[in-house]
């Protein structure tokens, strides 16, 4: 028998599972595939996919502030933390010396690489005897609504 999700019920599971998620991942040390630790903090590697995502592979302090909807201060925190450990690294623009940008160094790249085998990890675990077609249906749902967030940031999609 099929169920039939209303709108307020749909987004209530989205959300209980993208914070149950988040929890897990706060609070849990997860061995990569060599059965080493990431010792990296859930901040820390939104940093660090927030850079890996964009085109460049570079951004500003306040552009990663922006897409991460925390402060410019707490960025830089974290970047100092990352750069200190040498996962990220500071870099002037070639076309105005005064813009710095921040990168991974080559060891924040290999890091980035494990946390998203451990990621894999987790995420086929919870996809797990699901079926093909109903994985294809919320994949579909997802990119639809990844772009639709696109049109709202916009104010191109009526909250009608």
């Amino acid at each position: 028998m099929d169920k039939t999700w209303d709108k307020d019920e749909l987004w209530l599971s989205l959300y209980r599972v993208s914070e149950r998620l988040r929890n897990y991942y706060a609070r849990t040390r997860i061995p990569d595939v060599n059965q080493e630790y990431l010792e990296l903090t859930l901040s820390q590697l939104r940093v660090i996919g927030c850079i890996v995502t964009h085109p460049s592979m570079k951004m500003k302090v306040k552009d990663v502030a922006h897409e991460l909807g925390i402060t410019s201060g707490g960025v830089s925190q974290l970047v100092d933390g990352l750069e200190k450990i040498g996962i990220l690294k500071r870099c002037q623009e070639e076309t105005d010396r005064r813009i710095v940008s921040i990168t991974l160094s080559d060891e924040g790249r290999a890091m980035y690489n494990r946390a998203i085998d451990v990621h894999k990890r987790i995420f086929a675990a919870l996809m797990k005897d699901i079926e093909q077609e109903k994985i294809e249906a919320f994949h579909d749902v997802l990119e639809t609504m990844y772009q639709r967030v696109s049109l709202l940031e916009n104010d191109e999609l009526s909250l009608d």
